[in-house]
């Protein structure tokens, strides 16, 4: 049996590359839900406020997804899919700045990677 028999529609490099792009996005999507518990558990959070936080995403996902979908039907597939790219790599960036502005109006560094008893020892010495 040859090797694109075997391999099927793995077997074009171009559908190849796409497929290795998408399931390495969605394996790194995964994580999200993970990185989201531990930040606001990190925040000072319990297990209610890390309820309601995975809620309000659902939700607004579930939500936006009905609007969403009439309105794709209506836009050319190419540039949709360019702006959906380009919207999704924008949106772990903004995530990342929005702990960085909690962390700074509860008095904390502006680093969200800072531990908090690396926080205490600048707060400490200023």
């Amino acid at each position: 049996m040859n090797r694109s028999a075997l391999l099927g529609p793995l077997a074009g490099r171009q559908f190849r590359l796409l497929w290795l792009a998408a399931a390495t996005s969605a394996a790194g999507s995964a994580f999200v839900p993970v990185a989201i518990a531990f930040a606001v558990l990190h925040v000072g959070g319990n297990a209610t406020s890390l309820g309601i936080v995975l809620l309000v995403g659902t939700v607004a996902g579930l939500a936006s997804y009905q609007v969403a979908g009439v309105w794709a039907d209506r836009l050319s597939r190419r540039n949709l899919m360019l702006t959906a790219d380009l919207a999704h790599r924008v949106d772990p960036k903004s995530r990342t700045d929005q702990r960085a502005a909690l962390h700074a109006r509860r008095g904390r560094a502006s680093s969200p990677e800072c531990p908090p008893s690396a926080d205490a020892r600048h707060s400490s010495a200023s």
